[in-house]
């Protein structure tokens, strides 16, 4: 534990070091989040590179060391150009803020930390509700990432495919895995940094855009106690008329499902589960205010030099992101993109801007090349005719206007009408960008789907959502300053938050879901010492499998919902798979076929007749039968 604590601080502290080398003003809090955000994301691209190039052995201790030489030189040999704002950001009801801010974030890490049992006290697995969907494949990628000398590019999942999925964030996990963190350690002190981080960017963003200590609270709010309009009124009339077990009854054990809403408190569905949007939303707004600064000019007179340092730092930090979370990459290129159409209509250019804009495309190209050219094909992008969906799947009966407004509620409204108010209330530029980008994305996630899952979309949507909570905070901050449009803004904010006021407070501590019994986490562990270390397992469609997370063997396909990240063939994969489970005629020619050499199933998947026990055991070698799970040796027949 200490040494990992000794890594995680080596991390943040040369964040804090190239956060002093920025020409900018920060508040406290605001640079300890830019300091954790550059620190670990340098940290875990370091290791990633230099253990790639020599091997976990000699790469880690020496990518250490080039960060402990890096901090160093930096704090001891080159000025600071940082400034630290000692004056609060408002006093006004400063005492109330921070209150606010101290629940908050002691919310954020209470669910951080219940996301990640493993163990819980019994010795099984347990999650948080809202991780079980996407917690599996972190963990399979944290754990291949901390066993042995070279860093495996293979994904853990789908039949040996170049891993494309952005894993930087459980690499960092895997890290720490290696430097003798337990698995609750290693998964849980990253997420709590980095989630707590990114409340402090969300806010501090916000502030430097609106430069308003309110605006920036009403979008801080809008967005991480936001959700859908509809649920906030189905649940809120559940609760305030037939009371919390009534509450927890419709509740069940999906808030989906018992509202039937997509649009999800950020929290919930983003932030919690997805590690990697998690990452890469806290990477783009470090990005993003540094780029805003470059904008402004800084605001004092700023050497050419040291402006072009800083557009190279934000353009790097834009050029790493697509293996941290290739949405935020796709949102901060089109921004800068869109900004720099607009630049060239108005033809003024910052200076620095091309610097930034370069080097960003520099830095990213390879990791596009590798993403792309490993796994875009045909069956990712298609063209839909409105994203509605409840419950998870499309639906194809109903009004595209009225299906918006139920899970927006006031964000619709500002996304038809705010182009008036911006005009009205002469807006800033980048105020109006954040407008046109938020309305483009929206339009677009309407019309294609950009992944083969079409709720992938929401990963899109919610940077629009948040742009046009920038937006909405602007507008109610004029309207505030009058006493009806106060009232206005009062109840345009219940209704926005209602939702994830509800749900973050309520429902999301009790949402627990077991991972993995005490059964499977032992027989996980024990697999690596009874099967080679190539072994390539047949297994059955499993959401949460000991082999992919705990023992660190690759596998021909384990979980369906997973499959179409990789390719057009899995589902003549799934169905050579249910022939070989089966002991079909087939099947010797299919295990061939795919070069298996090992078979793992449980005693519960036999009992539901999923997998022909008696097949295997008349054809192949028993390598064990041991908690409740068979392994057999493909290569040797009886």
């Amino acid at each position: 534990m200490l040494i990992t604590l000794l890594f995680t601080g080596l991390s943040v502290a040369f964040g804090w070091q190239v956060v002093r080398q920025l020409p900018m003003v920060f508040y406290r809090l605001e640079a300890i989040a830019f300091s954790v955000v550059i620190g670990i994301i340098t940290a875990t691209w370091t290791v990633f590179i230099a253990a790639l190039l020599l091997g976990f052995t000699i790469g880690l201790p020496l990518a250490v060391v080039l960060l402990l030489v890096a901090a160093s030189t930096l704090q001891f040999f080159v000025k600071p150009r940082y400034t630290i704002a000692t004056k609060p950001y408002s006093r006004h009801l400063r005492w109330l803020a921070r209150i606010s801010a101290g629940l908050i974030c002691s919310l954020l890490i209470g669910l951080t930390y219940l996301s990640y049992q493993f163990p819980a006290a019994d010795g099984t697995w347990i999650t948080n509700g809202n991780v079980y969907g996407d917690g599996p494949l972190h963990v399979s990628l944290a754990n291949q990432f901390a066993i042995g000398n070279s860093v495996d590019l293979v994904s853990s999942v789908y039949q040996k495919a170049p891993l494309t999925y952005p894993f930087l964030s459980d690499f960092y996990s895997g890290v720490l895995r290696r430097l003798g963190a337990d698995w609750q350690q290693a998964m849980a002190l990253p997420s709590a940094l980095m989630i707590i981080s990114l409340a402090q960017l969300i806010f501090s963003f916000g502030y430097r855009l609106l430069r308003s200590t309110l605006g920036a609270w009403l979008q801080f709010l809008m967005l991480i106690v936001g959700g859908s309009f509809h649920g906030g009124i189905v649940l809120g009339w559940v609760l305030f008329t037939q009371g919390i077990a009534a509450y927890h009854e419709r509740i069940g054990n999906s808030i989906v499902f018992a509202t039937g809403d997509q649009y999800l408190n950020i929290v919930h569905s983003h932030f919690l589960p997805q590690r990697s949007y998690l990452f890469g939303m806290a990477l783009f707004i470090v990005a993003a205010s540094i780029t805003s600064e470059i904008y402004r000019g800084f605001g004092k007179k700023v050497s050419l030099r040291t402006v072009r340092i800083t557009a190279l730092v934000a353009g790097v930090l834009v050029g790493v992101t697509p293996m941290v979370h290739m949405h935020s990459f796709l949102v901060a290129g089109s921004l800068l993109v869109l900004a720099t159409v607009w630049m060239m209509i108005y033809r003024r250019f910052p200076t620095g801007w091309w610097w930034l804009v370069v080097s960003a495309g520099i830095v990213a190209t390879p990791q596009l090349i590798w993403q792309f050219g490993h796994s875009f094909r045909g069956h990712f992008i298609s063209f839909i005719s409105g994203w509605m969906m409840q419950n998870f799947s499309p639906i194809t009966d109903m009004n595209l206007v009225w299906f918006w407004l139920g899970q927006l509620g006031v964000l619709l409204i500002v996304m038809l009408a705010g182009w008036y108010w911006l005009y009205r209330y002469h807006a800033a530029a980048e105020i109006w960008l954040l407008y046109v980008a938020g309305l483009i994305i929206f339009v677009l996630c309407n019309v294609i789907s950009f992944q083969p899952s079409l709720w992938d979309n929401m990963k899109l949507f919610n940077y629009a959502f948040w742009f046009l909570m920038i937006v909405t905070a602007y507008i109610f901050l004029q309207w505030y300053h009058h006493r009806f449009g106060r009232l206005i803004v009062a109840v345009g904010m219940v209704s926005l938050c209602l939702y994830g006021l509800i749900t973050l407070g309520i429902s999301g501590p009790r949402l627990n879901f077991e991972l993995l019994s005490k059964n499977d986490v032992a027989f996980g562990e024990q697999l690596r010492t009874e099967i080679p270390e190539n072994a390539y397992v047949l297994v059955t469609d499993r959401h949460s499998h000991p082999v992919t997370m705990l023992s660190d063997r690759k596998v021909l396909v384990s979980y369906s919902g997973w499959y179409n990240l990789y390719g057009e063939e899995w589902g003549q994969i799934v169905t050579d798979r249910d022939a070989m489970l089966q002991g079909a005629a087939s099947a010797p020619s299919l295990i061939a076929k795919y070069k298996l050499t090992h078979a793992v199933f449980s005693d519960n998947e036999v009992s539901q007749n999923t997998v022909a026990l008696q097949y295997f055991l008349s054809h192949y070698k028993l390598v064990s039968h041991d908690k409740g799970w068979w392994a057999f040796d493909l290569g040797s027949r009886t």
